[in-house]
């Protein structure tokens, strides 16, 4: 059973034109799923691209045990339909639902900054909370701890432009130093 705040329903719809209420059924058609690291949010939250209204859709949620919490709905635009399209839809397919999506609105978040290349596909929510099981007992898996770190403008830019899971190229540059310097001052 999914959940929501009322008071982000309320704005989801006015914002978005999508009801939280009516998202259920996002979890019963195929979804691409990955973790949104973006920020420290005191429990993992998901995005998803999903389809919804004959549309594809990018769900802010994260999994309780009462079920999924959703925070965000809304329309995907055309990157995030040829991501969600290319490895399930067929070119007609594709082409149909990028003609209804829209281009990146300014201020929209950046979907640019993943290619949703590591995310799990799956056709039903047991389906996707298993693979993410499985993907977190295996060694593929490097734990790291959310942290906020103030970086300067140009080592941002530089980490950010060399593309997806630049996050984790901060953490493998700060691991070489480590190699040579002590952390201690």
């Amino acid at each position: 059973m999914i959940s929501f705040d009322d008071v982000k329903r309320s704005i989801n719809l006015g914002k978005h034109g999508i009801d939280l209420a009516q998202c259920a059924v996002i979890f019963d058609a195929p979804m691409l799923t990955e973790e949104d690291a973006h920020d420290t949010y005191g429990e993992q939250r998901l995005r998803s691209l999903g389809w919804f209204n004959e549309r594809v859709v990018m769900l802010i949620w994260t999994d309780r045990k009462n079920g999924p919490h959703l925070i965000s709905c809304r329309y995907g635009d055309k990157y995030e339909t040829r991501c969600y399209s290319k490895p399930l839809f067929s070119e007609a397919q594709m082409a149909s639902a990028l003609a209804v999506a829209p281009e990146k609105k300014q201020g929209e978040e950046d979907s640019l900054s993943s290619d949703w290349s590591n995310a799990v596909v799956s056709y039903s929510l047991d389906e996707l909370r298993s693979k993410i099981q499985s993907r977190q007992s295996t060694s593929e898996i490097i734990h790291r701890e959310q942290i906020a770190i103030h970086l300067s403008p140009e080592v941002l830019t530089a980490f950010r432009a060399s593309g997806a899971d630049w996050q984790s190229r901060i953490d493998e540059a700060l691991k070489d130093w480590l190699k040579t310097h002590s952390p201690v001052a």
